[in-house]
């Protein structure tokens, strides 16, 4: 029997909602993907290929991780704007790609710590 495969993440075709990783997206950004599919499905893709090319990756981990780095930049949306939408304006907005700077530089930081603090332990023979 031939397996059956999705289609690839950020696919334009509409089976990519049935795709575990899209609808993963789609749940972290409280997006009912069954009822408002043809509402959201341009910011879904929007915010899916640009969290494809600040992560330089395809894993859904990945970006959202990197979506949270943003949400933490930008606050919470007022009570009455959805988060799918937060997000998408504030990247559209964002021309100057200050949001992929600032999580690139979160990343190096992060690693230039660890190898700080590795380095530490090493020197004082912890």
């Amino acid at each position: 029997m031939e397996e059956q495969t999705s289609p690839p993440l950020g696919s334009i075709d509409d089976n990519v909602k049935y795709d575990p990783a899209y609808r993963q997206l789609a749940d972290y950004l409280n997006v009912d993907i069954n009822t408002q599919w043809n509402k959201f499905k341009p910011k879904l893709d929007y915010i899916l290929e640009w969290g494809q090319k600040t992560t330089n990756s395809q894993e859904i981990e990945k970006i959202i991780e990197a979506l949270r780095e943003v949400e933490s930049n930008i606050g919470t949306p007022n009570w009455e704007e959805k988060r799918i939408t937060h997000i998408y304006r504030n990247l559209r907005l964002d021309r100057n790609n200050n949001f992929q700077k600032a999580i690139s530089l979160n990343f190096i930081s992060e690693q230039i710590k660890s190898v700080v603090k590795e380095s530490l332990r090493k020197v004082l023979g912890l």
